[in-house]
């Protein structure tokens, strides 16, 4: 008896380890030139995190910020099952259903993906549902997977095309208080931080941390889509009592 490569997503370190690196690299260049403590100014965390993540609010609703930790988690911090290793699967669990019947995938429960849609299409034929009633609910589902990843997607590019902007109004603020300063030359230095460590930090959270979660929710959520239909298109073939090997074609 063939038996499913796992019934469970293995964790996906990459992204984590891309983004510490990341940011590893700028704080020793940071400790290798100066002290550290003076790239910290609370003005310009302030005006750069805090403003990103209002303006963000108020581009979408609650709702979608709110749904991006279920995205990260399930496409970012997780590894989508390989497509090859998804046709397989869906082959031996076909060639299962040939033999034993549909009532015989309960036996095969805990080697599928909980919550994925083999399993919730599976129980659907254990239960009687028909291939036609399985198929319309399997793609609504879908659908409204894709629909929730490129929500988050697009949450996380936005936020990373405003938080370059924050850094520059920081940038403005720190300059205009720093005119104000130029009869005490002794006070431009705290303005001047503003304005510099504003663009700095910006930059750092747009493009080390927003738009590297952003790629991989995209890249992850098209490979998702890919999986999902092999998945789909096996449950129809097992619905219908179909040989598993047009699974292949």
């Amino acid at each position: 008896m063939v038996k499913l490569k796992t019934a469970k997503r293995r964790p996906d370190y990459s992204t984590t380890i891309g983004i510490l690196v990341a940011f590893a690299l700028v704080l020793v260049s940071i400790a290798l030139g100066s002290d550290g403590m003076g790239f910290i100014n609370i003005q310009a965390i302030l005006i750069v995190f805090c403003g990103t993540f209002a303006v963000t609010i108020a581009c979408f609703s609650w709702h979608d910020v709110a749904g991006l930790r279920g995205s990260l988690r399930n496409t970012v911090f997780t590894k989508i099952k390989d497509v090859k290793e998804a046709g397989v699967d869906v082959i031996a669990l076909a060639e299962y259903a040939k033999k034993k019947g549909l009532l015989g995938l309960q036996e095969k429960e805990d080697e599928i993906e909980k919550d994925s849609i083999l399993a919730k299409g599976t129980q659907m034929l254990v239960d009687g549902m028909s291939s036609e009633d399985a198929e319309v609910m399997l793609k609504q589902d879908i659908e409204s997977t894709l629909e929730r990843n490129q929500r988050a997607a697009a949450v996380l590019r936005k936020a990373a095309e405003i938080a370059p902007a924050m850094g520059l109004i920081g940038t403005l603020i720190g300059l205009v208080q720093m005119l104000g300063q130029l009869e005490d030359p002794s006070g431009i230095g705290r303005p001047m931080a503003v304005a510099l460590l504003t663009t700095l930090y910006g930059a750092l959270f747009a493009y080390i941390l927003l738009t590297p979660l952003a790629s991989k929710i995209e890249r992850n959520s098209d490979e998702e889509l890919l999986v999902n239909r092999i998945y789909l298109t096996a449950i129809i073939c097992m619905g219908n009592q179909e040989h598993p090997r047009k699974l292949q074609t």
